[in-house]
């Protein structure tokens, strides 16, 4: 593996199925780590529909790590 990629979920604060198709591991709400469908050797080689899906153009040799977070997250900075 080449890199170690941190995400947040954008979504409540622990898995869901999708999430834990996406990412390696997800950390919620408690501390607990969770194991997604797809093991980091999954992303060795990408094959479509076999590996976590977690960034766009870069999965090859990455390891997803979300946090399940900012679920309700309003950007109080941003326009409109």
């Amino acid at each position: 593996m080449k890199r170690i990629i941190i995400h947040w979920t954008a979504g409540e604060y622990y898995p869901n199925l999708h999430e834990l198709r996406c990412y390696h591991f997800l950390i919620d709400r408690d501390g607990k780590i969770h194991k997604g469908v797809f093991a980091p050797e999954d992303n060795e080689v990408c094959r479509a529909g076999n590996y976590a899906a977690h960034t766009g153009g870069g999965n090859t040799a990455s390891i997803g790590v979300s946090l399940c977070a900012m679920y309700g997250f309003k950007n109080k900075n941003s326009v409109g």
